[in-house]
């Protein structure tokens, strides 16, 4: 028997960092992302060799599943690992499912998120919020509110495929987000202020996402990225050139993934600019990556997974 489960990774455009604890706790947070056609892979299959995945024994010990003598698992992200695309959290929604489906225990949404969060955030140790989890097994574009003792809600939105071009720079988002905790704790006021600031923007986000308006959205998305910057750590000098590039040809609004820090650019282009803007980021060394929102998570039944 060989299960193989695939996990979408995500975008997101207002939001982020309000998930993570201690802020979500204490002020809640709110976060708009969608999730693409790029996935993370998780596979379990017989094999003669023991099996040694840190990730799959811890998830099995956190599931209450017994160890399976002659099957091994493994999960891939392929290069998108560092894209900032939520790749490690995709993988641990893919383990986490792969493991509950192959036991005949499929879990909902809200629980393959829940399990995987505390995977990769307590068991491992991978400094985050939650976001990246309930998108993955969720799948869609969503508005999502995070509370206190880990309370989460989805509400479904709508919005067309959106451009993405890789900046081919990858950073480890785990220590801007750490000092963005250290920040939080601390009750630095220009930190508390520019997360408020994204939360209120995320939830206008989703007035007008309902009203269809895209030039407003834009709009919104354009003044998140301005508040992200503040935070410490935010954008690497060599990915300026490219967000320049983009919005001078014809880009609305403009993002970098990663915490900020790098890995993929979003993006907002109206179809008739749309081959334009990736011309010039191609011209200018960005590698424009044409990408489809989609609605599948790794809970739904066409989650793309597969037993043989």
């Amino acid at each position: 028997m060989t299960v193989v489960v695939r996990a979408p990774l995500r975008i997101g455009f207002s939001g982020g960092g309000t998930d993570i604890m201690p802020y979500a706790g204490e002020h809640g947070g709110c976060v708009v992302s969608a999730t693409i056609d790029l996935h993370a892979q998780a596979t379990i299959e017989s094999s003669t060799e023991p099996d040694g995945s840190l990730l799959f024994s811890t998830a099995r010990r956190l599931l209450d599943l017994p160890y399976e003598p002659g099957y091994a698992g493994r999960a891939t992200a392929g290069d998108l690992i560092g894209s900032g695309l939520g790749s490690s959290s995709a993988s641990a929604v893919a383990v986490i499912t792969a493991l509950s489906e192959s036991h005949g225990r499929p879990l909902s949404r809200a629980d393959l998120a829940m399990f995987a969060y505390r995977l990769e955030r307590e068991e491992l140790g991978q400094i985050g919020g939650a976001q990246d989890h309930h998108s993955a097994a969720h799948g869609g574009l969503n508005f999502m509110e995070f509370g206190a003792h880990g309370t989460v809600a989805v509400t479904p939105l709508r919005l067309e495929p959106e451009p993405l071009c890789d900046s081919g720079v990858r950073r480890d988002s785990g220590q801007v987000l750490k000092e963005q905790v250290r920040a939080v704790q601390r009750g630095e006021r220009t930190v508390l202020h520019a997360l408020y600031r994204m939360k209120t923007f995320a939830v206008e986000m989703r007035h007008q996402l309902v009203k269809r308006d895209l030039k407003s959205f834009a709009e919104l998305m354009a003044l998140a990225w301005e508040e992200k910057r503040r935070l410490a750590g935010v954008e690497q000098p060599q990915i300026r050139p490219l967000l320049d590039t983009g919005q001078e040809a014809g880009s609305a609004a403009a993002k970098v993934r990663g915490a900020g820090g790098g890995g993929f650019l979003l993006f907002f282009v109206a179809p008739a600019r749309r081959s334009e803007v990736a011309s010039a980021l191609a011209a200018a060394g960005g590698k424009p990556r044409a990408v489809t929102l989609v609605n599948d998570g790794a809970g739904t039944r066409s989650a793309l997974r597969s037993k043989v």
